[in-house]
């Protein structure tokens, strides 16, 4: 495939879609011709964010021009073009962007959003998330689903002894204490309204920007109900939950290396695999360079080891005791109830609708007198600590 053919390709889905060009596919794409020796920019520096220089007056010499960050991105079926174009393959312009872009009508005559925007938010979610990322996740194909659960709350086995016996002596009979714990989906929904003027005009950027926004939204409210939910009518948060257990702090409005032994005790050993400090930044920061107290033959002086120590990169918040630390808004302010969590996140069960994720609909119905589209975004989940002794937070003394 030459320049030509490639300008024709670009230039065909330009025509179709004046919206930005993500920048991307964008950006594979240039990579992917000048690594055959043709300079696009005529020996220019390409910019990081593009798109194509539609000024007549310039577009000889600067075949692309620089965007900000924020500029919509363009839809994912694009990076086809770019695929096509390294395998030196052809692609049907006009039917790829059909497909990725127009609306379909159903029956109703509205239009769903593609998959591949679902996919990404989905991806999105996964990835901001943190309490899902290392959470127990189940999926049901109904509204609710049980946990079936070993009472630890006193024995690690929940319940089962066991002694050494003489030959022929007696064996006690012990047995193991199982719970239930029911999760029962809650349903997190989002609308939008959108002028068909704009929807029209910007259809691509517009759809993705707001599908975008809402994904990132909802990743952040189903997140913010693991760790402050009431559990009632919505998820139960780690903060509210009675399986988490409380160490009261060593010094009011703040936290200490002896709050965070404390803490750490209240771990069996048997959890302390995956363990992780949450917390705020400003906790986070109220720690920084503690160190432990060393008695120097008159009094003990904090000239021990960092109570946080970095890895050999030095990047990143590092371990504390030997665990990582996760910095999250979603916590309590310094000082307060609940600002710093140890937690095992397996202890936390989350209850997914089976093949969900989020359901993206569109209606041009409830509004059609006003010429408006609405956007309704649903998300349905359940979740809430299911393990005895996998969470323990600071609070203040009694």
């Amino acid at each position: 495939m030459d320049e030509k053919e490639l300008m024709e390709i670009f230039s065909k889905a330009l025509a179709e879609n004046k919206d930005t060009i993500v920048a991307e596919a964008t950006k594979a794409a240039i990579e992917a011709v000048e690594a055959k020796g043709i300079d696009l920019n005529k020996k220019g520096e390409f910019p990081k964010t593009c798109v194509f220089n539609t000024d007549r007056s310039t577009k000889g010499k600067v075949m692309f021009t620089e965007i900000s960050e924020e500029v919509d991105n363009f839809a994912k079926d694009f990076k086809a073009i770019v695929l096509a174009t390294k395998a030196g393959g052809t692609v049907n312009v006009d039917n790829l962007l059909r497909k990725g872009f127009n609306e379909t009508d159903d029956d109703d005559g509205g239009y769903f959003v593609p998959d591949e925007v679902g996919n990404g938010i989905i991806r999105f979610m996964e990835e901001s998330s943190v309490i899902r990322s290392g959470a127990t996740v189940r999926t049901t194909t109904g509204n609710k689903k049980s946990f079936n659960k070993l009472n630890q709350t006193t024995s690690s086995f929940g319940g089962i002894t066991l002694y050494v016996v003489p030959e022929s002596g007696e064996i006690t009979e012990s047995s193991a204490k199982i719970g239930r714990v029911m999760l029962q989906l809650a349903k997190i929904a989002g609308l939008t309204t959108i002028t068909d003027e704009l929807l029209q005009d910007n259809n691509v950027g517009l759809v993705n920007f707001i599908t975008s926004l809402f994904g990132e939204a909802i990743a952040y409210f189903e997140d913010n109900l693991f760790v402050n939910g009431t559990g009632t009518g919505e998820p139960m948060g780690i903060l509210n939950s009675a399986l988490v257990a409380s160490v009261a702090r060593q010094t009011a409005g703040a936290v200490g290396i002896q709050d965070m032994l404390n803490m750490d005790n209240e771990i069996p050993d048997q959890l302390s695999d995956g363990l992780v400090w949450l917390m705020r930044k400003t906790t986070y920061n109220s720690l920084v360079g503690k160190r432990a107290a060393v008695y120097n033959g008159t009094i003990s002086v904090e000239t021990g080891e960092f109570l946080i120590t970095k890895d050999i990169t030095g990047k990143g918040p590092g371990n504390m005791l030997g665990y990582p630390i996760v910095k999250s808004s979603k916590f309590s302010a310094l000082g307060t109830a609940g600002d710093v969590v140890l937690a095992n996140l397996k202890g936390y069960g989350i209850l997914d609708k089976a093949g969900g994720g989020i359901s993206i609909a569109t209606s041009t119905h409830t509004r059609f007198k006003y010429d408006e589209t609405q956007m309704r975004f649903i998300k349905r989940v359940d979740g809430q600590p299911i393990a005895d002794n996998a969470f323990v937070k600071l609070v203040d003394a009694a």
